[in-house]
């Protein structure tokens, strides 16, 4: 069917995952971002940049959401200085070794210091991320729906009908032998990238919009949508290729009016 998808879904950021600290050319600064719901992980890392940028004497930081890592949805934070750039996710105020308050657990980062380059890529899969590692067997618009029809009288006595047509914008797509949690295991270390799998389908079945990509290599083209039927948006057929269990399922999804 082409091109593998990908859903970005929506991420609450709380004053237990807002802060930022980082180190350039010589001098320790501490930023965060605004607390609240955002659409998606590109609009938290954007918000991110924007604010590390308002920090006075920070050079212009770069950010970036995008496959990294085989079947990976990583983060990318970098400055365009040629000096120091660290981000302490570790031993920063906010860092695992103080109050552990800081951004890099949505963003995908270790709990560690990045130091010794000017930009890094995250470890694991950002939050409220999922990549196909299969492109659609099917993907499908069915018509609108005829839901009914009533008569209506006009000023000159006459009667014409009126129709009522259901216009749902409505989207099927279905993926065939796809591993149960979809996880993506990275060969040197073993990690589980696509940790956040389950939260992430905890959140859109209960009705939360999502942004769905056609393809998963263009994080920025999308459309948004929220499940059909929440309650059974998995419409899964166990099977068994070698060894591995894998399922069939389909998202029936609709189309979120502007």
């Amino acid at each position: 069917m082409g091109d593998k998808p990908a859903i970005l879904g929506q991420i609450t950021i709380t004053d237990a995952d807002k802060w930022i600290d980082f180190h350039e050319d010589g001098d320790d600064w501490i930023t965060s971002i605004a607390t609240g719901v955002y659409a998606d992980i590109n609009a938290v890392i954007l918000s991110i940049e924007a604010a590390m940028e308002a920090v006075a004497g920070v050079s212009t930081v770069s950010s970036n959401v995008a496959i990294h890592q085989p079947d990976c949805i990583n983060s990318y934070l970098a400055s365009t200085r040629a000096l120091a750039f660290e981000l302490h996710w570790k031993t920063g105020v906010h860092g695992l070794d103080n109050d552990n308050n800081h951004i890099g657990h949505v963003l995908g980062f270790l709990p560690v210091d990045h130091v010794g380059e000017t930009e890094y890529w995250s470890s694991l899969q950002a939050q409220q991320c999922w990549v196909s590692t299969r492109a659609p067997k099917a993907d499908s618009y069915p018509q609108p729906e005829h839901v009914g029809s009533e008569l209506k009288r006009t000023l000159s006595g006459k009667h014409s009908k009126r129709l009522h047509v259901a216009v749902r914008h409505e989207r099927r797509v279905s993926f065939p032998v796809l591993i149960p949690e979809i996880v993506y295991a990275d060969q040197a270390t073993g990690l589980k990238l696509n940790r956040d799998f389950e939260t992430l389908w905890e959140n859109l079945i209960t009705g939360k919009s999502f942004r769905y990509c056609p393809d998963r290599d263009d994080l920025t083209t999308y459309d948004t949508y929220y499940l059909d039927k929440p309650d059974k948006w998995m419409d899964a057929v166990t099977r068994h290729r070698g060894g591995v269990r894998r399922h069939d399922f389909e998202l029936s999804m609709v189309k979120q009016e502007v």
